[in-house]
């Protein structure tokens, strides 16, 4: 009787697993698809983000965000959204050179 019980635990637990996994699956490929989608609405290449077609860094780009969100129709959408202008400090540190970061 204690075997069969541990056994459908077992297969329970089994089966509850793979439902996390088919769920973090789904969600791997949502985030995957969002980023993919954004970076190539950015024409630009800039930190880790590179683009063999556009290999330099482009001062239009800094005035967005690339924002990825459900539309109204339940379907991904990518869209630019304008920048506030940052706070003085942060915009000393963003436009830093590495040499000025290093000092």
């Amino acid at each position: 009787m204690e075997c069969a019980a541990n056994d459908r635990a077992r297969r329970a637990l089994e089966i509850l697993l793979g439902r996390h996994q088919a769920l973090d699956l789904r969600s791997l490929v949502v985030i995957s698809e969002a980023v993919t989608r954004s970076a190539l609405e950015r024409p630009e290449s800039r930190g880790a983000h590179t683009r063999i077609d556009f290999p330099d860094e482009r001062d239009e780009c800094l005035a967005y965000n690339v924002v990825t969100q459900k539309g109204k129709d339940g379907r991904m959408e990518v869209k630019k959204v304008s920048r506030l202008e940052p706070p003085h400090e942060l915009k000393v540190i963003a436009t830093a050179t590495l040499e000025e970061l290093e000092k």
